[in-house]
């Protein structure tokens, strides 16, 4: 009987180890989730401001294109 009684406290605490186990992983599972809904918010935004940098860019790159002369401020003069 010792030993039938030993062996099930043994199995016990097994099994309240694995169910701890378990629970640690169901919440870091969790925190995952989380982190996974912002890295997709995140880039969502860098998606937009990528594009919004990029528009700039043509932007710019069409205004050179027919005046590349850079515009001059009223304090400053032009060296030719």
């Amino acid at each position: 009987m010792e030993v039938a009684d030993a062996l099930a406290v043994k199995l016990l605490q097994r099994f309240n180890y694995s169910v701890t186990a378990m629970k640690t992983s169901s919440q870091h599972l969790s925190g995952v989730h989380a982190l996974q809904v912002e890295i997709g918010e995140l880039k969502g935004r860098l998606t937009e401001l990528s594009a919004t940098a990029h528009q700039e860019l043509q932007s710019t790159s069409s205004d050179l294109q027919r005046d590349p002369t850079p515009s001059v401020s009223s304090g400053e003069t032009k060296l030719d």
